[in-house]
């Protein structure tokens, strides 16, 4: 048995010391990653409101126009029946 195959315990502790601080400073870096997506994902979400905002303003604007629309062709349709009624009154 050649003693520079084996480990000390001094040695395992050192390696598994060396080997939890890398993963530490690995997990730090993933969280600090994580949270650069989160905040890129927060400034979406904001522009999609405002956007959703501007949605909703034209399907309002959109629903005054179909009112205008409705009484303004009910509008017409009577005045086209009284001008209907006034020639069939003048015809007799």
């Amino acid at each position: 048995m050649d003693p520079s195959q084996f480990a000390t315990k001094q040695e395992l502790k050192d390696v598994e010391t060396n080997l939890t601080h890398r993963m530490d400073l690995m997990e730090a870096n993933l969280d600090a990653r994580f949270e650069e997506v989160n905040t890129k994902f927060e400034k979406v979400n904001t522009r999609f409101e405002g956007v959703n905002t501007q949605f909703e303003s034209v399907n309002t604007k959109i629903e005054k126009s179909k009112n205008s629309l409705i009484i303004w062709y009910i509008g017409t349709n009577i005045v086209l029946v009284g001008v209907i009624l006034a020639a069939i009154r003048f015809m007799i």
